[in-house]
């Protein structure tokens, strides 16, 4: 496999150079091209795990949250096996209020009842100043509403993993 670079111009009303950079696999193999993509990967990367039944607001954070270097797992619920096997992998939750089997602020006061520590952030539509104190309340430990700002997302999640 070959990295290979081709210079390209772009026309506005002033000339802008760029590099784009082409990934050749013509000559290498498929673990190659996972050895460079893994290496890409920033070395403070989070694990984070996404509940949100939303396929639009999943995708769009899942791929954000990808392109700023971080790992994602998505769920559209959880049940209680799943929260006590596998949600203390996480670096951080982002959890909907608002999810088909059982309600996102169950779903955070379940999760701190099986004594998981991990930092959570409700990210919902429930605006309600009501709404934002049940969540902290129920263990949350931040509360976005929707319609949101992702560079805002992003330095709250980082801002909870600082803690």
């Amino acid at each position: 496999m070959r990295l290979a670079s081709t210079p390209k111009t772009q026309r506005s009303s002033s000339a802008v150079k760029s590099r784009t950079i082409r990934l050749d696999t013509t000559s290498g193999s498929q673990c190659a091209l996972e050895a460079v993509a893994n290496s890409l990967l920033r070395e403070d990367a989070m694990k984070i795990l996404l509940i949100e039944d939303d396929e639009k607001t999943s995708t769009f954070l899942i791929r954000g949250l990808k392109e700023s270097g971080h790992i994602v797992d998505h769920a559209i619920g959880a049940n209680a096996s799943f929260l006590e096997n596998r949600a203390r992998q996480y670096d951080i939750i982002i959890v909907d209020r608002m999810l088909p089997e059982i309600d996102g602020l169950t779903l955070v006061k379940l999760m701190r009842r099986f004594g998981i520590k991990t930092p959570i952030l409700f990210l919902t539509t429930m605006g309600g100043i009501n709404d934002r104190i049940e969540g902290l309340n129920a263990g949350g430990d931040d509360y976005l509403v929707k319609p949101f700002s992702f560079i805002e997302l992003v330095d709250r999640i980082n801002a909870l993993a600082r803690r």
